[in-house]
């Protein structure tokens, strides 16, 4: 049987805004339950993903600008000592938000596999087994990381003094969030957007960021 309805397509992934936009769906099988809430469906988009295979597609994550990746070859299961099988462990950040269900796609993996990136340093961090829980696992070494960016740059742990200088030097409000994204804001509540935008207007004015400019310029 053939339904048509109009559902509100949601995307709760763009750190700049979040946006509802209506469509008209003409379904004739059913929609997966977990989609849907109500009358809404939620379509899953992410800009930084990172996921972890046993088959090589270092070819087609190397075709993006910003990237990162590393072969795990020696990782020991615990329970019997052995060497596991060589896996990848890759990390995208997209121009634009995507539809994970076309990043499973273009990847030949399922979109469970798929992990959005909320913590841009630790995913990173434990490429080399370096994150606090994984320091019994086997360490990698940092130059075994493949990556189109400065990878131990993009590893620091950054304190909040650090966070505090870039808004305070950031010529407008959007300025600054980019430059706290690219040393590792992925949407940690510590230095999420909001915060970002309140230490801004502290600092040069409530009305700047409105106009987007710095008020002491």
């Amino acid at each position: 049987m053939c339904h048509v309805f109009r559902v509100k397509i949601r995307n709760f992934v763009s750190f700049t805004t979040n946006w509802k936009e209506k469509y008209t769906v003409f379904s004739c099988k059913a929609v997966e339950p977990s989609r849907i809430i109500g009358r809404v469906i939620e379509i899953p988009r992410a800009r930084t993903i990172t996921f972890s295979v046993k088959q090589d597609v270092t070819e087609l994550v190397e075709k993006y600008q910003k990237y990162a990746w590393i072969l795990h070859d020696r990782d020991v299961d615990i329970e019997t000592g052995e060497i596991k099988d060589p896996h990848y462990h890759y990390f995208i950040e997209f121009p634009n938000a995507r539809h994970l269900s076309g990043v499973a796609k273009e990847f030949e993996i399922l979109e469970s596999m798929i992990e959005v990136v909320r913590n841009k340093v630790g995913i990173l961090r434990y490429f080399t087994h370096s994150t606090p829980a994984s320091k019994e696992k086997y360490q990698y070494d940092i130059s075994e990381v493949h990556s189109s960016f400065d990878i131990e740059a993009a590893t620091e742990e950054n304190d909040m003094l650090t966070y505090f200088e870039i808004i305070s030097k950031s010529k407008n409000v959007v300025d600054a969030i980019k430059k706290i994204q690219s040393i590792g804001y992925t949407g940690n509540p510590l230095v999420g957007v909001s915060y970002i935008v309140k230490i801004y207007q502290s600092i040069h004015g409530n009305n700047s960021i409105y106009f987007g400019i710095n008020d002491n310029e």
